[in-house]
């Protein structure tokens, strides 16, 4: 807003007070001795993308490699809000593709700089990783990672390790055992091991090599505990896409479905018109010959046929009429051969529709008492 009239007159005629989406998060928290209530949104891009885009564009202002703008349909937008009695303001956001094939649970993320160093950043992360672990899925951040953005899930990833690790410490520790309960990826898991010192490589009495998990005390003792932690009961979300197991089993039985209304369909076939080929599914029924209309004396009235003989202009028909008469005697008189073809061809076709006429006229006679006779014996 250019001046503080033009914002209190915005202030009176707007009337969204929260963002345009559902709300699936709220819970309270204490921040610096004081209780706040957080709520997230989830918003859809393809429904408010308005909203969204004044979203992307606000972000730009704060990160210099932000490129998308516009494009924002197959992205879900949650934004995380502090709640009071004026209505929701927003903190920051994250947002995450609808269908990705890697996997990734956030492909931008930003915290406004009034909000930032209080801990908000690290609790975006966290329930992105709470929604992979909703879908059953082990997410990643899409790469490559800005400085700040590196920095932070790195913090994030050895306080979640380490955590697990401290947890059960008298029980076996896998890299699939931290993945199912922390929602992590395995690569990411394996990076942050490797970089702490936390895996130790010993050998077997056999001579095979074994790299076994190994805690730090004093490293965690050193880390620094997550100011605001997510609340898992206040969660109410159902994923879009379930694993990719009940995707498979959803598919197969899909093909069968299809493939059995298939079948019953090509029996129906059978059943009107016979057998189909096999070979051919596509091309199941033959197109029909077009009927040709012909009225009571056999002459078909679409067909054109071509004069033998051309119409001369004259003012009398019985002058035209000589004149044809005249020029069908000079042309039988040539000797071409097409003419004298067509000439035959001609008269072979009026005795074949003559002997037909011929033989159904005299197939049967009705005898005077009723009786159907051949004409032959009569």
């Amino acid at each position: 807003m250019k001046s503080k009239q033009i914002l209190e007159r915005h202030m009176t005629k707007c009337q969204l007070f929260q963002p345009p989406a559902t709300e699936i998060y709220r819970s309270h928290h204490t921040i610096e001795g004081k209780e706040e209530q957080l709520s997230i949104f989830e918003v859809d891009g393809l429904i408010s993308k308005i909203y969204c885009q004044n979203l992307c564009l606000l972000t730009k202002l704060f990160l210099d490699h932000k490129t998308l703008y516009y494009d924002i349909e197959p992205f879900m937008f949650y934004v995380l809000t502090k709640n009071d009695d004026k209505g929701c303001h927003i903190i920051g956001y994250f947002s995450k593709e609808k269908h990705c094939i890697q996997k990734y649970n956030v492909s931008c993320i930003m915290v406004l700089p009034v909000y930032q160093k209080y801990g908000y950043g690290r609790f975006l992360i966290e329930f992105s990783y709470l929604l992979s672990k909703r879908e059953e899925l082990a997410g990643t951040p899409e790469k490559p990672l800005s400085d700040l953005g590196r920095l932070s899930y790195e913090s994030y990833w050895k306080y979640k390790v380490l955590e697990f690790i401290n947890e059960h410490k008298d029980d076996k520790v896998t890299v699939e055992n931290i993945s199912k309960s922390t929602g992590m990826n395995f690569v990411d898991i394996a990076t942050t091991l490797q970089k702490n010192d936390l895996l130790k490589y010993r050998e077997d009495k056999n001579g095979n090599a074994k790299y076994e998990i190994v805690m730090n005390d004093k490293l965690w003792q050193s880390l620094k505990r997550p100011k605001i932690i997510v609340n898992e009961d206040a969660l109410r979300w159902t994923p879009l896409v379930l694993s990719l197991q009940l995707n498979n089993e959803s598919m197969d039985t899909e093909d069968d479905l299809n493939n059995e209304l298939i079948d019953e369909q090509m029996k129906e076939i059978e059943m009107k018109s016979g057998p189909v080929n096999n070979s051919v599914n596509d091309q199941v029924l033959k197109k029909k010959k077009k009927r040709k209309w012909r009225n009571k004396t056999g002459f078909d009235d679409r067909k054109q046929r071509k004069r033998k003989t051309p119409l001369t202009n004259g003012s009398n028909g019985n002058k035209s009429i000589a004149n044809n008469s005249n020029l069908n005697s000079s042309e039988d008189n040539t000797n071409s051969p097409d003419r004298k073809a067509m000439a035959e061809d001609d008269d072979q076709t009026e005795d074949e529709s003559t002997e037909e006429e011929f033989r159904n006229e005299t197939d049967t006679s009705i005898d005077r008492n009723g009786d159907f006779k051949s004409s032959q014996e009569s």
